[in-house]
C-alpha cells in the first residue's frame, strides 16, 4: 500500500478527491463511509503502512548497553524515577537509555520477540514529537500481552502501562497513541477489559 503526498505545489488535495484516494488505499467501502469512524481508517491507513525498508533492530550488544546505562546514567535514573518508575520495573522490562539521543527506550516485544524500540526524547526540540519508533516497524501493544488474566487494562501511553504493571495491574497500552487496532481484539476475548484515560 503506497503512502498518498501532497501534490508537487504543496497545495493539499481536494477533500473529495483525497477521501475516493483514501477509500482506494483502505477497506472503507467508500469516501463516506470514512467519516462514520474516521480513526479506524486513518489507523488503517497511516499506523499499518509498511516501508519498503524498515529501520534495524539494535544489535544485542548496544541494546545491553543501553540497557546497563537506563539503570547507571544520573540523567536516566533521575527521569525514570520522576515518572514513578522504580529499578525493578526499569531492570523487568529492559528500559534502555540512548545518552546520544537522550531518551529512554522502550524495547516492543510480541511474543517475547524484539519487533521495534520506542524513544521518548527527555528533552525534545520545539514542535518535535516527544516519542518516536523505528520507521516501518509497524504498531503493536506495550508491553507484552500478559497471559492468563481475566482483565486487561488499556491505557494511554508507555509510562502509564508500565507503572501500573509496576502496581500489579495487567496494562498495556498502543504504539500507535489512542488507536486500536482490529487485529488486537484477539487479546481481549474471554477477558473484561477497560479503558483508562488521563485525568487531564
Amino acid at each position: 500500500m503506497a503512502l498518498l503526498h501532497p501534490e508537487p505545489s504543496g497545495r493539499r488535495p481536494d477533500g473529495g478527491n483525497f477521501l475516493r484516494e483514501l477509500a482506494e488505499h483502505t477497506a472503507a467501502l467508500d469516501a463516506w463511509s470514512l467519516l462514520d469512524d474516521p480513526l479506524r481508517w486513518l489507523h488503517a491507513y497511516i499506523v499499518h503502512e509498511v516501508e519498503d525498508d524498515p529501520t534495524p533492530l539494535p544489535r544485542l550488544e548496544r541494546r545491553r548497553e543501553w540497557r546497563r546505562a537506563a539503570l547507571t546514567d544520573p540523567a536516566a535514573r533521575s527521569y525514570l524515577q520522576s515518572r514513578g518508575l522504580d529499578r525493578a520495573t526499569v531492570r523487568r522490562f529492559g528500559l534502555y537509555f540512548n545518552a546520544r539521543r537522550n531518551a529512554i527506550g522502550f524495547p516492543v516485544r510480541e511474543g517475547g520477540r524484539l519487533v521495534n524500540v520506542r524513544w521518548r526524547y527527555l528533552a525534545p526540540a520545539a514542535n518535535s514529537p516527544k516519542i518516536l519508533g523505528l520507521r516501518g516497524r509497524g504498531s503493536h501493544l506495550y508491553p507484552d500481552v500478559p497471559p492468563g488474566r481475566a482483565i486487561l487494562l488499556a491505557c494511554e501511553g508507555e509510562f502509564d502501562a508500565l507503572l501500573l504493571r509496576q502496581h500489579g495491574f495487567p496494562a498495556v497500552t498502543s504504539t500507535a497513541g489512542t488507536s486500536w487496532s482490529p487485529d488486537w481484539n484477539r487479546h481481549v476475548r474471554g477477558r473484561q477489559d477497560s479503558n483508562l484515560r488521563p485525568a487531564d
